[in-house]
């Protein structure tokens, strides 16, 4: 695009002030960087839509719980309904595109009602360590069958993967479901809308922001914010399993966030490279007209975190994909770059017409932060600036068939889990090690499930008009510049 067009831009974004800066940093073609990606739709998908769940993995199969599969919440009357909430477990395997289900209900399970209201919760955090097949999963949002009530849990769970996908699929001498947990409560792990997330196994257990909700959601209806990177210790030897909490830091007006991308990242650090973490986006800033968080943070492996300084007018703010979206990360330790890949979802900034890639493309903003395909990603030098670009690969173009007012074609991202293809290769953390991706072109992995939208903004404010639940699976590939 000329200059003279983000000249404009920029001064227009500067009268803008509901979100958390003035001013958005302008997105650059993707020309400098050292590839390009392609999305496709997979030969195989979900058997129902799902959005906002869990994910975990045991060699080439993935066990996906908990979540919604109904689409954006309502912001009146019954606004998570409690018969959207997913009672199902499903295990995923990408090389045959089988998926296997079972219900937690079913009587064979042993769960209580209890934990099968844990296991179902919307928006729960989880995180699973390199080669462990233990997957943790915290908090949630959800019902309470005994009190009728809608709350955010407390409840740690600890997950014996391939034992649970082994009850799924009703293999000879699967435990029970109930078998394959173990559980502790702690307020400390009452959040939903945040990220867990652990360095290595000698630094500590981190939640990432995110929120205490209690009651029905309605319009401008707040919980209580964490504000924090909270920090603790797990004891679990196998039998025992307990929670260490540590001292928490003072909460820190700027980390009311929720619903956000908090990614692993690598940086070069004198010789050596660390692991560390950094906090994109979220929602919302405080106050009547609530927008989008712009401003990164960056968390140490220990959990001690700061953020960029947002008094200064060059520091980078965030525009596009601003809400939890399908995402990974790359590293290359040769340049020392850093590359966050952010496919979809939510986005104060959106293109018009396909951006940067057409005649006539432009970009807009939304105030009302829209459903968007637009594909960006956000480098990290070895100077550790940040610049986002915006990337030629966006979704396949799928008709709608539901919406009030339906674009021509379905939005996704929002909501959606990137899983890892198996055989790429990966840091400790997660992160793809670029330097050691020698094919071209390389299937990173996929896009699983998430939100569709018929339209960038939503008409309904009752009921699932112009959004589902998602159960489309998409193929990303990385391929040379």
């Amino acid at each position: 695009m000329p200059r003279i067009f983000f000249f404009f831009f920029s001064i227009a974004l500067s009268l803008y002030g509901q979100n958390q800066t003035s001013y958005v940093t302008n997105p650059l073609p993707e020309n400098s960087l050292p590839f390009r990606l392609s999305i496709t739709q997979a030969p195989f998908s979900l058997p129902v839509g799902l959005q906002a769940y869990v994910a975990g993995r045991a060699n080439q199969e993935w066990l996906l719980l908990a979540g919604r599969t109904y689409g954006l919440h309502g912001f009146t009357g019954d606004t998570f309904p409690v018969v959207s909430q997913n009672t199902s477990l499903f295990v995923f395997n990408p090389s045959t595109g089988i998926t296997a289900s079972r219900s937690l209900t079913d009587p064979s399970s042993q769960l209580s009602q209890e934990q099968i209201d844990q296991l179902a919760v919307t928006n729960a955090l989880y995180f699973q360590g390199n080669g462990s097949n233990t997957l943790y999963v915290i908090g949630g949002y959800g019902y309470n069958t005994e009190t009728g009530a809608y709350e955010t849990k407390s409840v740690l769970t600890a997950i014996d993967v391939p034992g649970l996908i082994r009850w799924v699929k009703q293999e000879p001498n699967a435990k029970s479901a109930a078998s394959c947990l173990r559980q502790v409560s702690n307020p400390l792990l009452q959040v939903t809308g945040g990220v867990m997330f652990q360095a290595n196994a000698h630094q500590p257990y981190l939640v990432g922001l995110g929120q205490n909700f209690t009651g029905v959601y309605t319009t401008n209806s707040n919980g209580n914010y964490t504000q924090q990177i909270r920090s603790f210790q797990v004891i679990d030897t196998g039998k025992n399993f307990s929670v260490q909490p540590y001292s928490q830091p003072t909460p820190i007006p700027t980390y009311r966030r929720r619903d956000l991308n908090i990614m692993p990242i690598i940086k070069q650090v004198g010789s050596s490279l660390e692991q560390a973490f950094v906090v994109l986006g979220g929602v919302f800033t405080p106050g009547a007209n609530a927008g989008a968080w712009t401003i990164p943070i960056e968390i140490a492996s220990n959990g001690s975190s700061k953020m960029l300084d947002a008094s200064n007018p060059n520091t980078f703010a965030q525009g596009m994909n601003n809400y939890h979206c399908a995402h990974t990360g790359l590293y290359s330790k040769k340049t020392g770059e850093m590359y966050l890949l952010l496919f979809g979802g939510i986005s104060f900034l959106y293109s018009v017409n396909g951006g940067f890639y057409n005649p006539g493309g432009s970009f807009t903003q939304d105030s009302g932060l829209g459903f968007t395909n637009d594909v960006t990603t956000i480098q990290i030098d070895s100077s550790g600036n940040y610049q986002q670009y915006f990337m030629s690969a966006t979704y396949p173009s799928i008709p709608p068939s539901f919406g009030t007012s339906p674009s021509p074609e379905l939005l996704f991202g929002a909501s959606a889990i990137f899983l890892p293809a198996q055989g790429v290769p990966l840091y400790p953390n997660g992160v793809i090690i670029l330097d050691q991706i020698v094919a071209s072109p390389t299937l990173l992995g996929y896009i699983v499930g998430g939100i569709q939208s018929s339209a960038p903004e939503t008409t309904s404010e009752v009921g699932n008009v112009d959004t589902r639940a998602s159960s489309y699976i998409f193929s990303v590939m990385l391929l040379p510049p």
